[in-house]
């Protein structure tokens, strides 16, 4: 369990794109804004997709740490898309690394088909400083039905 899990503006104000189609979703999580500390378990919850969302790809960029690692998921599996990236380079784009990531489709229950599941970025591996960055995240998704 999460030491810690903070939402996005997206999240926050459920910002959901349900487009039959292509959904390109771009959000920044700013820590200095926020004033959140990290920890080994910090979980930012990045953008909300629906269910039926076809996971296509994911990218992510840090800027500003230098310690640590971080991996992306879901509320199911923490390291569904991204696994064993770093912190410490700066302004490099990570990518969906994770097998069966790709293609992956967000299934939620019946009661909960109207609703949403979150891409969540957490981070592994880092001491508890305060930070002064930001992570940017963009993830492509078709919803098909």
């Amino acid at each position: 369990m999460a030491d810690n899990t903070v939402t996005s503006t997206l999240v926050t104000n459920l910002k959901v794109q349900r487009n039959p189609g292509l959904n390109i979703v771009y959000c920044m999580y700013d820590f200095k804004a926020t004033g959140i500390t990290t920890s080994t378990s910090l979980v930012v919850q990045m953008v909300p997709v629906p269910d039926g969302a076809r996971i296509l790809d994911i990218l992510v960029r840090n800027d500003g740490f230098v310690t640590g690692g971080f991996v992306v998921g879901d509320s199911s599996l923490s390291n569904r898309f991204i696994t064993g990236a770093s912190l410490s380079a700066a302004g490099q784009l990570t990518r969906l690394n994770v097998p069966g990531g790709a293609g992956y489709i967000v299934s939620l229950t019946a009661s909960a088909q109207n609703s949403y599941d979150t891409i969540d970025w957490t981070m592994n591996g880092a001491t508890s400083d305060s930070a002064s960055g930001c992570i940017h995240m963009t993830v492509w998704y078709v919803v098909e039905r």
